[in-house]
């Protein structure tokens, strides 16, 4: 019994939590670099995989800042830099500081 519970509680709280229209998860904003030079401009970082915003408002433009996102995955993807077939495109629902 006790091992059930210890399994569901790892699973609870690796997931990502749920926000009213997506997924909900701690996000680092990061300035890769300029396209023209092979890299991917602004970038979300969650657990260390990169995403591409679909839009991000210039006062989240600030490298290293750490925020608070509600998202929405799409089958999108961002073709930049050297990486083969890009990387995945997000949309932004929320954001909190």
């Amino acid at each position: 019994m006790k091992f059930i519970f210890l399994i569901l509680a790892l699973l609870f709280f690796s997931c990502k939590e749920q926000c009213e229209n997506g997924m909900s998860a701690s996000a680092t904003i990061v300035y890769s670099g300029m396209l023209a030079a092979d890299g991917c401009e602004w970038v979300v970082r969650i657990d260390s995989i990169s995403y591409h915003p679909e839009a991000l408002d210039s006062i989240y433009m600030k490298d290293s800042l750490r925020l608070k996102i509600c998202y929405e995955e799409t089958n999108d993807r961002f073709s930049c830099g050297l990486i083969p077939g890009g990387i995945p495109v997000i949309r932004l629902i929320d954001i909190k500081k």
